[in-house]
């Protein structure tokens, strides 16, 4: 039996467009509050799982850290993966 390892594609579209199992969408520690908004549709598709793991601490952005979270709405893609960027600053 061949395992086949993932795959990875760039694609430039509206987030909401893109198919794929999982979507990846870095964020920053300093301006994690405002990259939702930045992305149209992400807070309606992400229900309250972004807002209420931001106020918990649960996802604060942190360098590598990630929060998987399944999509709703219209948007085609199955989960969302928020990824930790860490700071802008150290970028």
């Amino acid at each position: 039996m061949t395992m086949q390892g993932p795959e990875f594609d760039g694609v430039v579209a509206e987030a909401s467009e893109v198919a794929v199992d999982m979507l990846f969408v870095p964020m920053f520690q300093d301006e994690a509050e405002t990259a939702v908004s930045r992305i149209p549709g992400l807070a309606a598709a992400a229900g309250a799982w972004i807002a209420d793991a931001q106020k918990s601490g649960e996802f604060r952005a942190k360098l590598y850290e990630f929060f998987i979270i399944p999509s709703g709405g219209n948007w085609q893609a199955r989960r969302i993966a928020l990824v930790g960027g860490g700071l802008r600053a150290d970028l």
